[in-house]
């Protein structure tokens, strides 16, 4: 068989085709992922360890994540998390920042809530607790242990 110039161009244009439809398809596919799930927002005085792709937990299981964080006219940061649209928030629902561990990754803990009036898409999370700061408590440890012994000195033990 002999290859001609019609036949390469054939080739080609269906190989092209091959890969236009294959992008098609994982953009088709991407967007029905992002179709699954609505974004809420809350506000908290720190954010520290949470950060764009940041994971949302609810009963200790994935179910969104954080895309956006910017800080507001008050200088709170907001939080913008996407969440999977099976996930109900309730009005007194709550989003924890937390720690895996001592000293692990931070993630945030959505605790559902029994409220009266569901959180619909584009709403916002009022009940917000922000990072604890392992240095923080650590200073108040030290602070605390600073004064004991500055009372026991001025005490003349």
């Amino acid at each position: 068989m002999r290859i001609t110039a019609e036949l390469e161009i054939a080739v080609g244009v269906a190989v092209f085709g091959a890969l236009a439809l294959a992008a098609a398809s994982l953009f088709n596919s991407s967007e029905s992922v992002g179709s699954d799930r609505y974004r809420i927002e809350a506000s908290y005085t720190r954010v520290d360890g949470v950060s764009v792709g940041t994971t949302v937990m609810a009963a200790g299981i994935p179910v969104g994540q954080v895309v956006s964080l910017r800080l507001d006219e008050n200088f709170s940061a907001v939080v913008t998390m996407e969440i999977d649209k099976v996930i109900e928030l309730d009005s007194d629902a709550s989003a924890n920042i937390v720690s895996e561990s001592l000293f692990g990754a931070k993630y945030i803990r959505l605790d559902i809530g029994g409220g009266e009036f569901i959180i619909e898409a584009g709403g916002r999370v009022f009940w917000a607790e922000s990072a604890l700061i392992i240095e923080d408590i650590l200073k108040q440890v030290v602070a605390m242990g600073d004064a004991r012994v500055a009372r026991r000195e001025a005490a003349g033990q």
